[in-house]
């Protein structure tokens, strides 16, 4: 008889070694970071020794969560915020350290929340107080935060410690994970989940809409659909409208209409059949173009995924890639 065993580390193993979870979502994350920069979503900071107020940064709205990105030097932090509470997501460069010359990038994530409790009788006044400004906790410990990720001994491992990064006692931070292990199964799960679903949107509403732009009525799409009716105008925002219509050919030609998001979710590998997606530093690669020294390539084994070409690399075990 087998006894009966069951520890965290046996799951947190599994994820890390055999799912490789968080390798997977550090390209995802490289490309919510290009994108929210891209549309303006982001505040850099440029010194310390000011006075830092993080709440002058423009949020992607949604219609609960807001996300945003903050640069400092070589920290970029991806927040998702609901209300006072914040999910962080931190990307940190190091030096050059492989034998590529590619920096060492150490990713992490944590959550910020703020226990309004603690205020007492100020209960709803500081509540009123944070509505308005809800990043006034974070931008306060924002400058010892800074110091423990860009610390070469320290990194985001740390910022669960009080003693390591100070804060009032109204916040806690929770470690979800860093570069080396998951600190909770739990938040952890809930990180990737919100980065699923942040990555599902911006993907979209910009690369899936690019492709569909591409396609022309009457494609196969898959062993089963048609292409009908494309949309591809964008009113107001609302992406709901742009997609395509299926043409169901096993169901009488039955129509049923795929916003892109509907198309990322469930139709991306049939969509993007004849034309393979690679993500590379938040950029999205197609196959195609020449052989460049520190461009990106593809492993045609594709375990290894992508990196740099240099001259030494033998051309037949790679596939040479370009912009989409």
């Amino acid at each position: 008889m087998e006894l009966f065993r069951f520890d965290k580390e046996t799951i947190t193993r599994h994820i890390e070694y055999e799912l490789k979870t968080v390798e997977k979502f550090r390209e995802p994350l490289n490309y919510i970071i290009k994108n929210l920069i891209r549309l303006g979503h982001s505040l850099t900071i440029d010194s310390l020794d000011k006075k830092i107020n993080l709440d002058k940064v423009k949020e992607d709205e949604g219609k609960n969560y807001h996300w945003s990105v903050f640069i400092y030097k070589n920290v970029t932090l991806v927040v998702r915020r609901y209300g006072q509470h914040l999910t962080v997501f931190t990307k940190v460069i190091k030096e050059k350290v492989d034998y590529e010359k590619r920096p060492q990038v150490d990713y992490g994530a944590f959550t910020f929340n703020i226990d309004f409790k603690k205020f007492g009788k100020k209960h709803d006044e500081m509540m009123d107080k944070y509505w308005d400004k809800p990043f006034t906790e974070f931008s306060g410990i924002f400058k010892g935060l800074m110091r423990i990720l860009i610390e070469k001994d320290a990194g985001v491992h740390w910022v669960w410690n009080s003693v390591s990064l100070p804060r009032p006692e109204q916040v806690e931070i929770k470690l979800a994970f860093d570069n080396k292990s998951i600190s909770s199964i739990d938040n952890f799960a809930f990180c990737m989940e919100e980065i699923d679903s942040i990555f599902l949107s911006l993907f979209a509403e910009n690369t899936m809409l690019q492709r569909i732009k591409e396609i022309k009525s009457g494609k196969k799409l898959g062993d089963r659909y048609k292409v009908g009716q494309i949309k591809t105008e964008v009113k107001d925002d609302y992406y709901h409208a742009v997609g395509i219509s299926l043409i169901d050919t096993m169901n009488k030609d039955k129509s049923e209409w795929a916003d892109v998001y509907s198309l990322s979710r469930y139709y991306s590998d049939d969509v993007f059949k004849d034309k393979k997606l690679y993500l590379f530093d938040g950029e999205v690669y197609i196959e195609g173009g020449e052989f460049i020294t520190g461009e990106p390539v593809a492993y045609k084994n594709e375990e290894y995924g992508t990196t740099l070409f240099q001259k030494t690399f033998p051309k037949e075990n790679f596939i040479p890639l370009k912009k989409y």
